[in-house]
């Protein structure tokens, strides 16, 4: 029924029975986003993470390719790989979303980084997400945030910029971090 509705949609827009602002908001429908959520961290944290249920309702797939929040100077998407005997939290370009289907975005997986926190988010408060899809655009979600712990993650690998009395520096040698906002080490 879904692929029918977008076929004549489809059809109605080609023909400009349908105005570019209706069609656009049943793009950005095509997406679905579930689950958000932010994770708390203590005061002196520099780094958290939001995680989420992205479901794409579409007949094509999706990518999510950025994410931007009023509460962080730095929003990257992460995954969680093997290196070795230890696991690292790297920077990927996209994370894809199936046509019909969903991706999970959880701690030990894929995961938007909240950097350099302009403020620590605190449980029981709302963060503001801004997605951005290839396909879909542009969607703003609110996150409330959660205390949540994880463990396994002691000798996760992971390097951020970090401030030394003054702008973030960058390290040219990779992501490598001993410890990270992100993750409560147990």
């Amino acid at each position: 029924m879904l692929k029918w509705t977008y076929r004549c949609l489809s059809v109605l827009a080609l023909v400009g029975f349908l105005p570019m602002s209706l069609w656009a908001h049943l793009a950005h429908e095509s997406i679905k986003v579930k689950d958000a959520w932010v994770r708390a961290v203590p005061p002196n944290s520099s780094n958290s993470a939001a995680y989420l249920v992205l479901e794409n309702h579409a007949m094509k797939a999706d990518r999510l390719i950025s994410v931007k929040s009023p509460i962080a100077n730095v929003v990257e998407l992460h995954n969680v790989v093997k290196k070795g005997e230890a696991m690292a939290m790297e920077p990927v370009a996209h994370i894809e979303v199936d046509a019909h289907g969903s991706t999970t975005l959880k701690p030990g997986g894929f995961h938007i980084m909240l950097i350099d926190l302009k403020r620590v988010p605190k449980a029981g408060e709302e963060v503001e997400l801004m997605l951005t899809f290839q396909n879909a655009g542009e969607q703003k979600i609110m996150a409330p945030v959660k205390k949540g712990g994880m463990s396994g993650h002691k000798h996760m690998a992971h390097d951020h910029p970090k401030k030394e009395n003054g702008p973030m520096q960058m390290k040219k040698d990779g992501h490598k971090m001993k410890d990270h906002g992100d993750h409560q080490m147990n």
